[in-house]
């Protein structure tokens, strides 16, 4: 089985709502005199090999051609206030979730909680993950 797709151009605007922008894009292609598609992807699993629990894999590239980023300031501190903003409203709809002592949430698998305990928390869920049937991914090497 063979997968493959190509992106010919991604560009990513500035979308500031004052005119004072310098750099109206932030990441596209290079010019070159002979571009090519942006993202090509490629994939040729063996299906031979391959079982229920196991994928193997004879072929896998990605390519990305040479892109130029430019970040100004102004937008670099309006992307971290967006970020700021969505993470309180996280944090005050996961305290609202808390308060509710009459809607069962036992099957949610995600909590906000301070950063002190983020990481023992991960690692837990990631040990109940392991505990479902996984799947392997090989790729041959030639």
């Amino acid at each position: 089985t063979r997968l493959a797709f190509a992106v010919g151009n991604i560009q990513f605007d500035q979308q500031s709502l004052g005119m004072n922008t310098k750099v109206p894009v932030i990441l596209a292609p290079t010019p070159v005199k002979l571009p090519l598609p942006t993202v090509q992807f490629m994939a040729w699993k063996d299906n031979i090999r391959s079982t229920s629990d196991m994928e193997s894999y004879e072929y896998v590239a990605i390519e990305v051609q040479e892109m130029d980023l430019k970040i100004e300031e102004n937008w670099l501190s309006d992307v971290w206030e967006f970020y700021l903003d969505v993470m309180k409203k996280r944090e005050a709809r996961a305290n609202i979730w808390h308060q509710d002592k009459k809607t069962n949430f036992s099957t949610a698998k995600f909590e906000v909680e301070p950063s002190s305990n983020a990481i023992e928390k991960a690692t837990e869920f990631l040990k109940e993950d392991k505990k479902l049937k996984t799947k392997k991914i090989y790729v041959r090497e030639r």
